[in-house]
This record gives structure tokens, sequence and C-alpha cells, in this order.
């Protein structure tokens, strides 16, 4: 047993234990140290092979795995990955992100089987693919989180955790267990193709790198600790700043972010980003977003995309606009229907009120003042995109204004009033659903009809 793994912190949680289990030297090794451990303290252990079909001697490989988890009394899972691979995504990064959701999957099958509510996942990178990891993030140029590598503990969601207890074990550690207790693995045939640039790295640049230095990768190893450590100080700063920033889930408040130097600002943005999309964005895109959406003129329409939305200014506050909002209102089509109690496509009717969760935009107040319910000969209708010029008089209101008008005094974003909801009882205009009523049609006898309504998708 290697003395540098601590299988025993893991173990002592008292959760299962699920291997990801390739049938390599790695993780065969991994999932022998479990075996012997759990000879002197029992615990559920289970292994999973994912089946990524990139080679001709996969079926093979699964075979292997599933003989020996039986010989050895491991649970056995595994699953086949369709790998698709579009231009420009990374052969590796698509079967990683194609193993990582199908593991996920079994594991919650898993715990719904044994009824656990946590389980530890492991997996057997060592310290060479630590060094090799470092190298890759300082070729593309990664900030010390990237250079930060990888961890011994992640949290993958409420279920799972992520340890790597192999981290600071050498692969020649492991290739002297492995021989030492006789055991068979596969070997991947496309470690040796080059192409790829974890192999390229492997197989012909560090050899050099530690040949000339003795240590190398421990320096590594230290430096990238260090980078993690730097991270967590900056993401516990950034998280401060932003309770004092954030306005809503998907708002900053521009002038406070503004107070902050640059670094910071980038720090903040960072640290809000994460909790609304996956891919965090570029360095360029930051400073895009500092300097041409936070410091834009308020009648500016600028902009910064992502892949899952984008960074938008609206009367001193920057928003995170999801794809929804980008919907176009030529494909939106208006609801209609002939009665006015009949139940339209998601929603609901009781007692003569129509309700719907999620309304787009939803001040109580406003939402809640009722209108009178239509007449037998009205057809109600919802429609988006109305022209800005058309004249309404909301409730509590002296005059008529235009659309347009009402909406920014309402501080709906120019990107979203296409989005709001407008009522009509025939050709007239009943309410903009979420924000007010005309005062035409409100009433307070018991026929009145109060409406909230779905963004349109």
């Amino acid at each position: 047993m290697m003395k540098t793994t601590p299988f025993n912190q893991i173990i002592q949680l008292g959760y299962p234990i699920v291997v990801a289990y390739s049938g390599g030297l790695d993780s065969t090794v991994l999932l022998k140290q479990l075996v012997e451990l759990r000879k002197r303290q029992a615990f559920p252990l289970y292994a999973i092979h994912i089946h990524h079909g990139l080679s001709t001697h996969a079926d093979a490989w699964l075979a292997h795995c599933k003989q020996t988890s039986e010989e050895w009394g491991v649970n056995f899972y595994h699953a086949h990955a369709h790998i698709t691979q579009q231009n420009q995504q990374s052969l590796e990064a698509v079967a990683r992100d194609a193993r990582y959701r199908l593991i996920t999957e079994i594991i919650n099958q898993i715990a719904k089987e044994g009824a656990y509510n946590a389980v530890s996942l492991i997996t057997g990178q060592h310290k060479d693919d630590q060094v090799e990891t470092f190298f890759i993030r300082l070729k593309r140029g990664s900030g010390p989180k990237g250079l930060s590598a990888m961890a011994n503990k992640r949290t993958v969601n409420d279920l799972i955790t992520l340890y790597r207890p192999l981290l600071n074990t050498d692969r020649t550690a492991l290739l002297t267990y492995a021989e030492q207790n006789q055991l068979q693995w596969v070997e991947d045939e496309s470690n040796a193709d080059d192409m790829f640039d974890r192999n390229f790295l492997r197989n012909n640049v560090l050899p050099i790198i530690n040949k000339r230095w003795r240590g190398f990768k421990d320096c590594v190893v230290r430096s990238a600790e260090l980078a993690a450590e730097y991270t967590q100080i900056v993401e516990e700063v950034a998280s401060e700043d932003l309770t004092q920033i954030k306005v809503s889930a998907n708002q900053l408040c521009c002038v406070r972010l503004s107070t902050l130097s640059d670094n910071r600002q980038r720090a903040v943005l960072r640290c809000w980003l994460q909790t609304l999309c996956s891919q965090l964005p570029s360095q360029k895109q930051l400073h895009a977003i500092q300097h041409e959406v936070i410091k834009a003129r308020e009648d500016s329409q600028a902009q910064v995309k992502l892949k899952q939305g984008s960074l938008r200014k609206y009367q001193q506050k920057l928003y995170f606009c999801p794809l929804l909002d980008e919907i176009p209102v030529e494909v939106i089509k208006p609801i209609i229907w002939s009665s006015p109690l009949s139940s339209p496509l998601r929603n609901l009717v009781y007692n003569q009120i129509i309700y719907c969760e999620d309304a787009l935009v939803c001040d109580p107040e406003r939402s809640l003042m009722a209108v009178r319910a239509a007449h037998a000969d009205e057809i109600v209708s919802i429609h988006y995109g109305v022209s800005g010029s058309v004249l309404c008089q909301p409730a509590n209101r002296g005059r008529k204004r235009s659309i347009k008008k009402l909406l920014h005094e309402y501080k709906v974003p120019y990107w979203q009033r296409h989005l709001v909801p407008f009522l009509f009882y025939n050709d007239q205009l009943v309410a903009a659903i979420g924000l007010w009523p005309c005062s035409e049609f409100v009433t307070s006898s018991e026929s009145s009809v109060l409406y909230s309504i779905n963004p349109p998708i």
C-alpha cells in the first residue's frame, strides 16, 4: 500500500465509494487498493466503466473491467458513450464530458437503488497527470485558477463529491505496486499518438525536462498548489465584494462596481458569472464587459455575447440576459381564445383567475390589480411586440402615454420589451400583464379577473 494515498479520510466519511474504472494502470491500482482496504473495513464499493467506442479494443476493455470487478467482488456498472465531435472541439474534451455525464447518471441510479444521500467518486489521476494538466493550461494562457490544475477534492453536485487521492503519487510508484501485486491492466494505443497535446507532453517534452532537472514534477505540483491558494483568497474577496454590488441574481450595480479597481471588477464578474453560466468569459470578453458595457452611455445598446447569454447595461445596472431575451418578436405567436374562461396552453383557471408561474416582469402590487372579466362576445388574446406608439392610460394615471414611454417608466430593459405580454379584449388594450392594467378596465367587482402569463418559449 502506498503511504501517500489518503484513502482513510475518504472511507471514514461512511459514504459509498465509486471508482471511475477505465481498466488502465492508474484506475486498476486505485480499485485494487480500495479492495484491499475493504478487507479491514467494510464499505460499499462500485466500479463504473465507460465504453467510448473510439478504439477497436473497446469491447475487450469492457470485458476485462467487468471480469476483474467480479473477481474482486466489486459492484460493476458500465455505459456506452456516443461521441460526436464538432468543429474546433477537442476529442479529449468531448470524450471527457461524455464520460462524466454518464458516470453522473449511473451514480444517480446507484444512489437511488441504495438510498444513498451522498457518494464519493474516486478517479485515478496522479502526479504526472497533474504536471501535464499544468502545462496544457499554461499553453492556453490560463490564470492562477487554471494553473492550479486539478483539485484533490471537488464538489460535483449535492450528491457527488469527487476525490483524486493519487495526485501526489508518481506513475512509477503505481507501476511498481501493480507489478508487485501482479495486476493486469489495459493499454490504450491512443496514448502513443502525439496528435493529442497531453501525449505530446508526456512522450516528448516532459521526459527531457525531468532528465535535466530532478524534482521538477514536485516543483510544478507545488506551483499548482500555490496558485490554488491564491485563487481561493481572490474568490473570497470577490464574494465579499459581490454581496455589496449584486442587485439581484442577474443584476449588478454599475455605480458600486465602478468604485473597484479593474482587477477586482474582473474578479467580481467571474464570481458572479460562474453562478449563471457554465463557461466563464475569456480575458478579452471581460475587458469588453468593463469598457464597452459598464462604461457605456445610458442610451447605448452595447452588449457582450457569451455562449449562454449576454451582458447589457440599463439604468446603471449590469444585466446577465439569458438566451430567452434573444428571441426575436417575429417568432413569438399570440395566444388567442374565444371564451374568457377557457384555459390556453400552459395556463390554469381557478375561480375566474388565470395564473401562471414565472411571469417575465412581475410587481405584485401592479399585477394583482384586477380588470373586469371579458364579455361573452369579446375575444381574449395576448400579444407580444406591441407598437411603442400605442397610447394607454394605466390605472391611477391622469392621462394617456405611449407604451414606449410607459415601459421606460416601469424600468423594463429595452431588450425585454418585446417579451412583455399585452392583454386585449377584441382590439382594445386591457393590460400589460405584470406591469399595469388600463384604467377603463379596472374593477373591484366579483367578476374581476387576475391575469399572469409565462414568458414566451
